[in-house]
């Protein structure tokens, strides 16, 4: 096992810094991430009762003349 570990020890240890690294830069290029909430009766039951609100460039046509 000693001897798996310590082959190319010096190529492991950089694959394991750049991963570090590349996890840390797309970890702050996200940002905070919102919670997440956990859905509950009273919330499911909220999110049924309220309409759908349209897109904002969404524009109703009506046809009738």
């Amino acid at each position: 096992m000693r001897k798996i570990l310590l082959h190319n020890w010096k190529e492991k240890l950089v694959c394991l810094l750049l991963g570090s690294a590349l996890w840390y830069l797309i970890h702050q290029s996200l940002g905070p991430l919102p919670e997440h909430k956990s859905r509950t009766a009273e919330n499911s039951q909220n999110s049924e009762e309220k309409a759908p609100t349209p897109h904002p460039e969404h524009k109703v046509h009506n046809s009738k003349k």
